[in-house]
Parts: structure tokens; sequence; C-alpha cells
């Protein structure tokens, strides 16, 4: 299963799932990349918490979160659902 959604190098195995449906709401050709960023991303926010018992949560919230706004943006775009950037007269 992890080689049809390439689930990221490192996360939280209880996010398991849920990165596996947000990773299946994209195309094949961009899971890759999008993994590769979200391990990066977890791994920078572990990394750069200081209190060693919060260091997973805010690692998983920021990758999570992360992914949420990338999955919803992609799709809203993919979609056609976004609108027509308003015109500035001066």
């Amino acid at each position: 299963m992890t080689s049809i959604y390439c689930l990221p190098e490192t996360y939280c195995k209880d996010d398991e799932k849920w990165i596996i449906e947000m990773l299946s709401k994209l195309p094949k050709r961009v899971r890759k990349r999008v993994s590769a960023l979200y391990t990066d991303v977890f791994v920078a926010e572990y990394k750069k918490e200081p209190i060693a018992h919060k260091k997973e949560n805010k690692a998983r919230r920021e990758a999570n979160t992360r992914l949420r706004k990338y999955v919803k943006r992609y799709s809203s775009v993919m979609s056609c659902r976004v609108c027509e950037p308003p015109i500035v007269t001066l």
C-alpha cells in the first residue's frame, strides 16, 4: 500500500490513514514530491521544538496542516474552483 501512495519517510503512525486519504486526492505524479515535502516539514519542526515531550505533536501539527492546505488548494485549482483575480484600476 505504501508504494501506491508514496507515504512520507517520517510521519506519526497514528496519521497514516489520514495521510493516505489526503494523498489519494492528488494525482500520482505529485504524490512523491508532496510526501518528500511532508517529511522535510516534519523533521524540521521536530528538530526546532526545544521541549522534548512536545516535539512529535508540533511536527505532526505543522506537517499535517501544510498537507491539508496543499491538497485543498490543489483540488480547487484542478477543479477550476478558483476565482479570477480582482482588477485594480488606478
